[in-house]
């Protein structure tokens, strides 16, 4: 019907995206803030406050890790006692701050898990595929991160000098970004 269901005031300017997920609504603002909204009521859930404004757009999904069991298995002899690794996995909220950090969020609480320090202004959106991020920076690198420990998988700085403000888009092993340099990678 086109009629407002809810409205929510955030402390600034919004620039970002919307991302949707286990009935939230996730946004960045010019005001430092992720905030979860509940999608049905606009009732706020949590936030979770940066050290700069937000411009990119969140994006969610699942990582997966490796958690030691509480169960100890035996051992080859029947006499040790080992921890069996449990794959864990944990729907999460990526977003990138001008504060050059990258924060990964847990969904249902936004509880940090870990951040990485870019080194350089994050306004373009992550793109999550297969555990991996993929983050483009202003002064024109771009990470591939490990999505269950935040470590540097590799980057690239052929790119600098170009400033990334477009986001990548990864599929069968190959990354996409535009660049205010007028060139296509």
């Amino acid at each position: 019907t086109g009629e407002k269901k809810w409205d929510f005031v955030t402390g600034d300017k919004v620039k970002s995206s919307p991302a949707l997920a286990d009935d939230l609504v996730l946004i960045g603002g010019l005001d430092k803030k992720l905030y979860a909204l509940n999608a049905q009521t606009g009732e706020k859930v949590w936030e979770f406050l940066t050290g700069k404004k937000i411009e990119s757009s969140p994006v969610t999904g699942e990582i997966s890790f490796l958690e030691a069991s509480a169960a100890p298995v035996a051992g080859e002899a029947g006499t040790e006692n080992k921890s069996e690794p449990k794959k864990v996995s944990i729907k999460v909220v990526l977003i990138g701050s001008t504060d050059q950090k990258l924060y990964c969020l847990k969904i249902e609480n936004g509880e940090k898990i870990w951040e990485f320090k870019a080194n350089d202004e994050i306004f373009s959106t992550p793109a999550l595929s297969n555990g991996i991020i993929y983050l483009a920076t202003g002064g024109g690198r771009i990470f591939a991160i490990d999505g269950a420990s935040g470590k540097v998988l590799w980057e690239n700085r052929k790119l600098s000098g170009n400033f990334l403000e477009s986001s990548p888009v990864v599929t069968s092993g190959l990354l996409f970004i535009g660049s205010t340099g007028s060139r296509m990678y």
